[in-house]
């Protein structure tokens, strides 16, 4: 059984309450998997998803996108239009889609189900003020600023704590890497859940003797089984 943390769509309530959630057919998951191989967008308008997807982003207006299980952070959209994850028409989601082999890798694999997940464009929500944060039994073990690998300040420590305490009992699983925004006028803006394992970039917990448990210790040097 595969970590629930990997899917953003089997994260469950709240986490994808604010969420467009598009579930692929294995018909599909082998057409954009050849439009990834192709390098060709256009293949994917034959999948009723486009012309769904296409509703939403009118509905909703520009959009973070990303495979439930992976973000097209590998790709550079040169068109002036900001990250590849932020898309404002269909044409441009299925353009990252299809030029990112982090996601062709996902797509290849025809043992799991995947969906494409948008939400809403959060002009708020800042890389420069991102923090990976380590969470084992409901307790937060560490906390690394996800830009320079560097502890939170004790305000910003302070404000994460309370948002785990207060939300820990709805996470998909006991032991997640939470990515949380800390914006500047100190509100704490969900950004996603990862699995915890040797794949999973530690942002330096480990290099720097973070004091953890053994058990969340050994969660990070073990091989992923996603």
């Amino acid at each position: 059984m595969q970590k629930d943390s990997a899917h953003a769509h089997k994260w469950g309530q709240p986490w994808i309450d604010q969420m467009g959630i598009f579930p692929i057919t294995k018909q599909d998951q082998q057409l954009f998997w050849q439009a990834c191989q192709d390098i060709n967008p256009d293949m994917c308008k034959s999948s009723e998803l486009w012309s769904k997807i296409d509703q939403y982003i009118q509905q909703n207006g520009t959009c973070f996108f990303k495979l439930s299980t992976a973000s097209p952070k590998d790709v550079t959209l040169e068109d002036g239009k900001g990250p590849s994850c932020k898309v404002n028409s269909t044409e441009r989601l299925f353009k990252s889609l299809t030029r990112s082999f982090r996601i062709m890798e996902y797509l290849e694999d025809n043992s799991e189900d995947y969906a494409i997940v948008l939400t809403k464009w959060n002009d708020k929500i800042d890389f420069n003020n991102e923090y990976r944060c380590f969470v084992l039994d409901g307790i937060c073990e560490a906390i690394s600023h996800m830009i320079d690998c560097s502890d939170p300040s004790p305000e910003i420590e302070f404000l994460i704590h309370n948002y785990i305490n207060l939300h820990h009992k709805t996470f998909p699983e006991s032991a997640v890497a939470l990515d949380l925004c800390v914006t500047n006028d100190n509100e704490v803006i969900f950004i996603e859940f990862n699995p915890v394992d040797e794949e999973l970039d530690s942002y330096g917990i480990i290099d720097r003797n973070v004091p953890i448990t053994e058990k969340l210790y050994a969660m990070l040097q073990q091989p992923s089984r996603f």
